[in-house]
C-alpha cells in the first residue's frame, strides 16, 4: 500500500534527519577556529558595503558566504554560533539528498542517499567549519533537483530556480561551476539531439539570465581565485604520457573516492587499509549503477553528468586551476557521486538484498572508524598564555596563528574589537599599523617564503631595535620542522623558559641566555 511506503518513509527520513543533526551539533564548538575560519570570520565583520570589497582583496572568495555570515554574526561571534550557520544548512543537504535521490531513482535510493550524507565524515567535517563547502554541496544538490525537475516536465518554474540556484552556487564557490555547467550542458545536448525545441528555448533563456547575473564573478572575480599566488602552472596543459596520465588518474581518483567516506587524506601506514576498502566500496557500488542500466535506463542522464563533470574536475585539476584529488575540493563531486552510490546499492538490493546490506554496512564502519583530523587548539593555547602573559614581557604571533590567536583573545576577554576586518593582511604585509600591536602582543608579517634565518631577523625587528631580555612566541597552524629550524636558531641566544602545547599550536617563553 503506497500510503504505509510513504508513512514509512517519512519516519525514517525524520529518523535521518535527526541523526544528522545530532552528529553535526554535536561537540560543534570542540575544534577551536583555525586559519582558514579565523579569516572568514574577521572577513566576515566589514561594514556591509565595503564587504564585498574586503572578501575579494582578503580572500579571493566569491561573496556569497561571507555576505550570509555577517548577518549571522549578530546571533554572537562564539564557535558554536558561527559554525551552526554551515550546520544548519549541512542538515538541509540531507533532505536535498532525499529529494535528489528519490527523484531519480526513487524512495530507497532517495533514503540510502539522505543516510549516506548524514553520516559520511566529510559533510559532518565541513558542517562544523566556518567556511563555503556545507554550502557548496547544500547549492549543488539543489541545483540538480531542479535540473531534473527541468529536464523532465520544462516547466519555466523549474528551470528559473535552477537558474537561481546556478547563480547561488557560482556567487559561493567557484568550483561548483565544473559541476553546474557540465550538467546543464549535458541535459542541452541531449535537447538538441531529441530536438526539444521549447526546452532548448526554455533552457537557453535560464541559461542567458545565469552568464549575465554571473558575469562580474567572472569579469572581475575569477581571475584573483585563479592567479593568486605563483602562477607559473596555472592554466598550462600538464598532460604527460597517455601511460603516465592514466597513473596519475587513477592514483588521484582512488584518493578522490577514498576522501568521500575518510573525510581526509589518511597518510599513516596503519590506515592505508581503510583507504583501500574505501574506494574499492564506492567503485563496487558505482559498477552496480552501471549494471543495473540493463534493466533500467531511467537514471542513465545522472551518470552522464557525473562523467561529464569528473571529466571537468580533472582537467581543471591538471589545468592547475583547481585540485583533482582527496581533498575537501572533491566535495564538489557529492552531490551527483554519492546519490549514484545510492543508486548502485539499490540496484544491488534488487539482485541480491544481503550483499547490498553487506556494502552498505562496509560503508558506514569506515565512516565510523575514519580517525578524525586534529584540531588546532588555539584555544588553550591562548588561555595558558593570558594567564601568564605580563606586559612588559613582549609576545610575538608567528604568522600563520595571527588570525586565530587574536580570535581568541578577544573572545576569551569578552572584547569585540573595533578594527578593519582586513587588519591581517597589514600586519602580514610588515606595515606598521596600531592594529598589529596590542597590551604588548605583536601579529607577525607573513613568512612563507622566507628562510628560517630571514624569519629570526624579521621577528626581532617587529620587537624592537634592543634584544629583550624575555619574550613569547606563539604558533597556530605552523609544521613541526618549521618551528624547529626557528628554535635550533634561538637557542644560543635563548632557552624556553615555559612552554604551553596543545595540538597545532604552541606558546613558548624565552630567556636570554
Amino acid at each position: 500500500m503506497p500510503h504505509i511506503k510513504n508513512a514509512y518513509s517519512r519516519i525514517i527520513l525524520i529518523l535521518i534527519l535527526l541523526l544528522a543533526f545530532y552528529l553535526r551539533f554535536e561537540n560543534l564548538n570542540f575544534r577551536p577556529l583555525w586559519l582558514d575560519e579565523a579569516m572568514e570570520y574577521w572577513v566576515a565583520t566589514a561594514p556591509l558595503d565595503q564587504l564585498t570589497a574586503v572578501v575579494k582583496d582578503a580572500l579571493q572568495d566569491p561573496p556569497l558566504y561571507s555576505l550570509v555570515l555577517s548577518q549571522w554574526l549578530h546571533l554572537g561571534r562564539d564557535e558554536f554560533t558561527l559554525r551552526s550557520l554551515t550546520a544548519f544548512v549541512s542538515v538541509l543537504s540531507v533532505a536535498a539528498a532525499y529529494a535528489f535521490g528519490r527523484q531519480v531513482y526513487g524512495r530507497r535510493t532517495g533514503l540510502i542517499a539522505a543516510l549516506l550524507f548524514a553520516v559520511l565524515p566529510p559533510h559532518i567535517r565541513m558542517a562544523q567549519e566556518v567556511g563555503q563547502y556545507a554550502f557548496l554541496v547544500f547549492l549543488l544538490l539543489l541545483n540538480l533537483l531542479m535540473l531534473v525537475y527541468a529536464r523532465r516536465t520544462n516547466d519555466k518554474k523549474y528551470w528559473a530556480v535552477w537558474m537561481i540556484t546556478a547563480v547561488a552556487g557560482a556567487y559561493n564557490y567557484y568550483g561548483s561551476l565544473l559541476v553546474i555547467l557540465p550538467a546543464a550542458a549535458v541535459v542541452f545536448l541531449e535537447n538538441l539531439v531529441k530536438r526539444k525545441t521549447a526546452d532548448l528555448r526554455n533552457q537557453a533563456a535560464a541559461s542567458l539570465i545565469f552568464v549575465l547575473t554571473a558575469l562580474p564573478l567572472f569579469l572581475f572575480w575569477l581571475p584573483d581565485q585563479l592567479f593568486r599566488g605563483p602562477v607559473s602552472d596555472k592554466l598550462q596543459l600538464n598532460f604527460s604520457t597517455f601511460t603516465n596520465e592514466v597513473t596519475i588518474f587513477l592514483a588521484r581518483t582512488q584518493n578522490l573516492l577514498a576522501y568521500q567516506l575518510t573525510s581526509y587524506l589518511i597518510t599513516p601506514e596503519e590506515w592505508k587499509i581503510l583507504r583501500l576498502a574505501a574506494w574499492l566500496l564506492l567503485l563496487f557500488a558505482l559498477l552496480f549503477a552501471l549494471y543495473g542500466l540493463r534493466k533500467s535506463s531511467k537514471y542513465a542522464y545522472v551518470l552522464l553528468w557525473l562523467l561529464a563533470a569528473g571529466m571537468a574536475y580533472y582537467i581543471a585539476g591538471r589545468l592547475g586551476a583547481y585540485p583533482y584529488g582527496g581533498t575537501r575540493h572533491a566535495l564538489i563531486l557529492a552531490p551527483l557521486l554519492i546519490p549514484i552510490v545510492a543508486i548502485g546499492l539499490s540496484v544491488m538490493w534488487d539482485t541480491w538484498p544481503p550483499l547490498s546490506a553487506l556494502a552498505l554496512l562496509g560503508i558506514l564502519i569506515i565512516a565510523m572508524l575514519s580517525p578524525v583530523e586534529g584540531p588546532e587548539d588555539a584555544r588553550s593555547v591562548v588561555a595558558q598564555f593570558l594567564a601568564r602573559h605580563e606586559e612588559n614581557v613582549p609576545a610575538y604571533v608567528y604568522y600563520n596563528g595571527v588570525p586565530a590567536v587574536r580570535y581568541q583573545m578577544g573572545l576569551q576577554q569578552g572584547v569585540v574589537e573595533d578594527i578593519p576586518a582586513d587588519w591581517f593582511r597589514t600586519c602580514w604585509a610588515g606595515e606598521a599599523s596600531p592594529y598589529c600591536e596590542q597590551d604588548n602582543i605583536l601579529y607577525g608579517r607573513w613568512m612563507r617564503s622566507f628562510t628560517a634565518e630571514e624569519r629570526i631577523n624579521g621577528i626581532f625587528q617587529a620587537l624592537g631595535p634592543d634584544t629583550p631580555e624575555a619574550f613569547w612566541l606563539i604558533f597556530s597552524h605552523t609544521g613541526e620542522i618549521e618551528q624547529e629550524e626557528l628554535f635550533n636558531l634561538l637557542a644560543p641566544q635563548f632557552a624556553i623558559e615555559e612552554a604551553f602545547e596543545a595540538p597545532g599550536a604552541a606558546a613558548y617563553l624565552l630567556y636570554k641566555r
